[in-house]
């Protein structure tokens, strides 16, 4: 048998594992470590198989091995550097690791070699609206995509995320719901619309949504934490914990999920273990606002003032327009009787939140207590609009009418 022979025959069975590793049943059905068997044996016959390397990147991407993905795909342009798929697929690396001047960069060649790849506009869109800087504009590039391609169910999800993001539920619900007709095997379609469920308060189908996402990938560690977090909003807070649980043993740096479980650690009364999850939650996203108030929370709890001060401090600084810290920090101040940046702080969660009759009724009582009455009445009266049922505030204006009666008394009898 000739060399050339020999050669040409290796390229056919390489040709042959990297076309088996793409196949539908390991593509649409998450069987990665199949699909990265195929192609390591297509890379074994042809160690030059450049659309081989960008395969195994979109493998290891897809594994969170995003090292080993992105010497993947240099290598594979390495080899042929006028193949738009590559640079597509260096783009979402890039975008995971959060360069997202780098993404933008390979996005904008993909589309000099190929002006109609529908899903490098999609990932413009991802990068530009995880840059909070441009986010505005995502939507023409989710649009983009989407007239290029009406099959680009990857698009259809995006442009989902982005009017979620901003509010438009009835947008978002047909978004979603398109990816999943073009797609019904996708399973962050369900997961992303069993989120929506969920902040519309549509328990029942957020669950089901989460299930599907579980049954289609069993080794996606965000349907577990989606499901968790319905199950802690319905209380059932053992299944919530067997979800997160299940979600960080398949992803062991997924902060949010210690951060979740935390809470439900501290709601269980496990109060050393909620302040574990918390710490490795921080350690994991330093940044993230919400886990700082969440310690700072558990911190007011166990009595220590003053890293609960700090913590809400660290949580203002990463989100400045959540009206809860504020709120939380208020109260905070109130107690250790620093009733001026009490009251700072109680105003400022109000003009972020007009609707939070928690903090009208705290106002009120701290207006109450340093004298102006008129001020604690008419936030008295607000946070009883806001919430009828408000016992803590009837509470107060009894307190500020009783008050009111001894001193009628005291000027009609003394």
């Amino acid at each position: 048998m000739s060399n050339k022979y020999s050669k040409e025959n290796d390229n056919a069975d390489a040709l042959e594992h990297y076309s088996r590793s793409q196949v539908k049943e390991f593509k649409m059905n998450y069987r990665t470590e199949e699909a990265l068997l195929e192609v390591n044996n297509a890379l074994n016959l042809n160690p030059k198989f450049a659309e081989a390397y960008t395969l195994r990147s979109e493998l290891y991407e897809k594994m969170k091995l995003y090292d080993q993905a992105l010497e993947d795909v240099n290598y594979s342009i390495s080899i042929n550097n006028n193949n738009a798929e590559s640079y597509y697929q260096r783009a979402t690396i890039y975008w995971r690791k959060q360069l997202f001047d780098k993404a933008l960069e390979d996005c904008q060649t993909c589309l000099e070699i190929n002006t109609t790849f529908s899903m490098a506009y999609n990932r413009i869109g991802s990068t530009i609206f995880d840059d909070m800087n441009e986010r505005h504009q995502a939507l023409y590039y989710y649009n983009q995509a989407i007239e290029i391609d009406g099959n680009c169910y990857q698009a259809f999800m995006s442009r989902g995320l982005y009017y979620m993001d901003e509010r438009k539920t009835e947008h978002a619900l047909r978004d979603f719901n398109q990816a999943i007709e073009l797609n019904p095997k996708y399973c962050l379609s369900f997961i992303n619309r069993g989120k929506l469920y969920d902040q519309i308060d549509d328990k029942p189908k957020a669950l089901n949504d989460c299930n599907q996402a579980i049954q289609l990938d069993p080794n996606n560690a965000q349907g577990y934490f989606y499901r968790g977090n319905c199950y802690f909003s319905l209380g059932e807070l053992e299944k919530a914990l067997n979800d997160y649980n299940q979600a960080i043993y398949l992803d062991p740096n997924y902060a949010c999920a210690y951060s979740n479980r935390g809470n439900v650690y501290g709601y269980i009364g496990e109060q050393e273990k909620a302040l574990n999850d918390f710490n490795q939650a921080i350690y994991l996203d330093p940044n993230d606002a919400i886990t700082f108030y969440n310690r700072g929370l558990l911190y007011e709890k166990l009595g220590d003032k003053s890293k609960a001060l700090n913590d809400y401090n660290q949580s203002i600084q990463f989100d400045p327009n959540d009206a809860k810290t504020y709120y939380k920090r208020g109260n905070l101040y109130y107690n250790i009787g620093e009733q001026e940046k009490s009251l700072k702080d109680y105003n400022q969660s109000i003009q972020l939140d007009p609707n939070y009759p928690y903090v009208y009724s705290d106002r009120g009582n701290l207006y109450y207590n340093i004298g102006d009455k008129s001020k604690a009445l008419k936030d008295l009266n607000q946070a009883i609009q806001l919430n009828p049922n408000f016992a803590q505030a009837y509470y107060y204006r009894g307190n500020y009418y009783q008050s009111q009666y001894f001193r009628q008394f005291i000027l009609q009898y003394w």
